[in-house]
């Protein structure tokens, strides 16, 4: 295996998410492939531009980017990366995003929550970023074949399966990304959309075609209107695991985390920077909500199968807490699964809805269980290096 070295980063972005992977061919040498699972904020005291700023340089460029789901604090910081950072993204870009149709929404602008992806997708056009959606198909229901592995420098603009397996082949080293989405029983703003755009009268799939669009552009946004506002933006949450392949290799981590020492005179648990080791397989979860014991079972099941197929380790080196460790979407058996080995929550302590949950601190700290807290202070950031 060559040595190539990487570097995972959770930016402490407070009430939003930025996380990086990034690939290198020495300690010294420029990153030589980058992956980003969303950028924004809306924490008042982060200077978003900084923390992007600090991570990509004059010569860098944004190779692979996630988006978990459309909601600001999430994806304004792609926003102002191509306003004001445009060498970051360009026609090598490839952007994967959780619905089928994901040029169709460009004509969503002004059109409730969904305003926000409609000028991502606008922008990234005019530059010609490879913009490639997701079937949402069961995951349990699709076929082998139709979950093929591609590499991720083959991508174009288009359609990939859910749980497509996307590889990163750098000389002799594999590292893979594995994009899905757990499908609902409850319908949400995107399905109501897709069954209004049926009544266009044509075959969806002609919706993957640039000059279809183009044609029907005010026949799709009048869909979209029909649809609703969209306020049920976090259930089509896109989750990825990212593993290295055919490995049980240990990353060097540190972080501020819950460690299962309680202060009994702060009567709080006790946070500090740890140094540790952990596997380099991580699931990012966004804001989906794994509350139900049925869904948190799907996930895990999904996770395991493709741990197993890839890393031949059916265990999780980390897991992110959906949804900033909202009581709401926090599922209670995370803690005792031996699945997982340690977890991180991104959050504002103070941020003016207050959603973090510290009940979970409990649960981490009782097992015990290395919680990792990214926070709105530098020093929170986690970094994890192969």
């Amino acid at each position: 295996m060559a040595k190539i070295h990487f570097k995972r980063t959770l930016h402490p972005v407070g009430q939003g998410a930025f996380f990086t992977e990034q690939f290198f061919s020495s300690e010294e040498d420029p990153c030589i492939f980058c992956v980003v699972y969303d950028c924004g904020s809306l924490s008042r005291n982060i200077c978003l531009d900084k923390y992007i700023d600090s991570v990509f340089h004059t010569k860098s460029h944004i190779d692979l980017l996630f988006i978990s789901h459309f909601d600001a604090d999430h994806i304004n910081g792609i926003q102002f990366i191509l306003n004001n950072r445009p060498h970051l993204m360009d026609c090598n870009t490839k952007v994967i995003i959780p619905f089928k149709y994901a040029k169709v929404l460009s004509a969503l602008e002004g059109i409730g929550a969904y305003s926000n992806i409609a000028i991502l997708i606008k922008l990234m056009m005019k530059i010609n970023v490879q913009i490639i959606g997701i079937d949402d198909i069961d995951l349990f229901e699709g076929t082998k074949a139709e979950k093929k592995i591609l590499s991720v420098e083959s991508l174009k603009s288009g359609v990939i399966y859910n749980g497509t397996i996307l590889s990163v082949n750098l000389e002799d080293f594999r590292w893979d990304y594995v994009p899905f989405i757990i499908k609902r029983n409850r319908s949400n703003y995107l399905d109501k959309f897709k069954d209004e755009l049926k009544k266009i009268g044509n075959n969806l799939d002609d919706l993957l075609n640039d000059d279809y669009i183009m044609c029907h552009f005010n026949d799709i946004r009048e869909a979209g209107i029909r649809a609703g506002t969209g306020n049920t933006i976090n259930m089509h949450s896109l989750q990825l695991i990212s593993v290295c392949l055919n490995s049980t290799l240990k990353m060097e981590a540190h972080g501020i985390c819950i460690t299962g020492q309680y202060d009994d005179e702060e009567d709080k648990w006790t946070e500090r920077k740890n140094e540790c080791s952990l596997l380099s397989s991580c699931l990012y979860t966004g804001d989906t909500n794994l509350k139900s014991v049925y869904y948190y079972a799907a996930e895990l099941l999904f996770a395991r199968e493709q741990l197993e197929d890839l890393s031949h380790n059916c265990q999780l080196g980390m897991m992110q807490i959906p949804h900033h460790g909202s009581q709401y979407n926090y599922p209670s058996k995370l803690a005792n699964d031996c699945m997982v080995l340690s977890a991180f929550v991104n959050y504002e302590p103070n941020y003016r809805k207050q959603i973090f949950d510290e009940n979970i601190n409990t649960s981490f700290g009782m097992v015990p269980k290395l919680l990792f807290k990214v926070m709105n202070c530098s020093q929170s950031e986690f970094v994890a290096t192969l």
